[in-house]
């Protein structure tokens, strides 16, 4: 695997806790139903309007979308898809009348028939909201002017599931946080995050596991607030969340011994291992990651760690090697990328 110059790969000032910011629209177009009350061909039909338009504008330098037939993807493709959220892993796992645009440096994916019509994803490394918004907006305008939106001006955009209603926008933050992780702050945190309209969940949304303290955090409010107000009160939080992180991470880092030996125990354990399993690896790459940021760890660095957190689900390992593999093969191959890493 050869290290990609995209988005994920860039290091800034947010890189310790943020791993990612995403701008996720749901829209539906007015002269269709809802997807569950659609026919086959009808889901063909919007498939070709919003291809007809993609084709047809200019988006700029590596953001132009490429057409993705969800019907022809192998199964081990569309997993890697998922795994970089790029697409839902329900899209992933039934792609019939589905498709996905997705741009060249994997910033911008537009999934068609997912829960609605549209669901239009912009992404970032960093924490500038308001940039991926401007871009989804720019990128929404454009549909919205050729395929005319379902809209109320009570409601806002109308969407499958009631919860989208008003905005149809959701704006997360997948962070790293592992010190407020290990101490025992994240169901306080959770609770205190509910009360404000947002939720905490684990790195791929609703319903997912967390692994390696990666959290998500996004909006839960869609109806009665402008998407303004939702970016900057989300903005407020997460930096709240992102102090408290550093400043648990500088203590522990500063005064815990085990804390640190447990970090260079994990870094040893990635780095000579010869079979290493991927639930096990990002609970260790976790760790690893912390002690780069607090400079216990300097044989490798932040870009190489996000790299190989972004690249070494089973899938993508699967994908990579063009075939599907039993996962004591993905194992011993995962191990045999990292070593070449560090």
């Amino acid at each position: 695997m050869n290290k990609k110059n995209n988005w994920f790969y860039n290091i800034n000032k947010d890189s310790d806790v943020v791993m990612s910011s995403r701008i996720r629209l749901a829209r539906n177009i007015k002269n269709f139903k809802f997807l569950n009350r659609l026919s086959s061909e009808e889901k063909q039909k919007i498939i070709l309007q919003v291809k007809d338009i993609f084709e047809n504008i200019n988006l700029g330098k590596d953001k132009n979308l490429k057409f993705i037939d969800m019907n022809k993807v192998s199964n081990i493709s569309a997993l890697s898809l998922a795994e970089r959220h790029l697409i839902s892993y329900d899209m992933a796992t039934k792609p019939k009348d589905r498709a996905v645009f997705l741009s060249e440096d994997e910033t911008i994916s537009v999934m068609v028939n997912e829960e609605d019509h549209i669901r239009l994803q912009v992404f970032s490394n960093n924490f500038d909201i308001y940039d991926i918004y401007n871009q989804a907006q720019k990128i929404d305008s454009l549909l919205d002017e050729r395929l005319k939106y379902s809209f109320d001006s009570e409601l806002g955009y109308l969407t499958e599931c009631i919860t989208n209603i008003g905005t149809g926008m959701r704006v997360s933050v997948l962070l790293h946080l592992l010190a407020l992780d290990r101490c025992g702050a994240i169901n306080k945190l959770s609770n205190t995050l509910s009360k404000m309209g947002f939720i905490i969940r684990g790195s791929f949304g609703e319903g997912s596991e967390v692994k390696g303290a990666f959290y998500q955090i996004s909006n839960q409010v869609t109806l009665g607030l402008s998407e303004t107000t939702v970016i900057e009160n989300l903005k407020s939080v997460v930096s709240q969340i992102m102090a408290q992180e550093r400043a648990t991470r500088s203590s522990l880092i500063k005064n815990d011994i085990n804390f640190q030996d447990t970090i260079m125990r994990a870094f040893g354990v990635i780095k000579y291992s010869k079979v290493i399993n991927y639930e096990e690896f990002i609970e260790l790459a976790s760790l690893v990651r912390v002690g780069i940021c607090g400079n216990l760890i300097t044989e490798i660095d932040l870009k190489t760690i996000n790299y190989l957190i972004n690249n070494l689900g089973p899938a993508n390992i699967s994908n990579n090697q063009q075939s599907e593999l039993l996962a004591f093969d993905r194992d011993i191959i995962r191990a045999a990328v990292i070593s070449q890493n560090i």
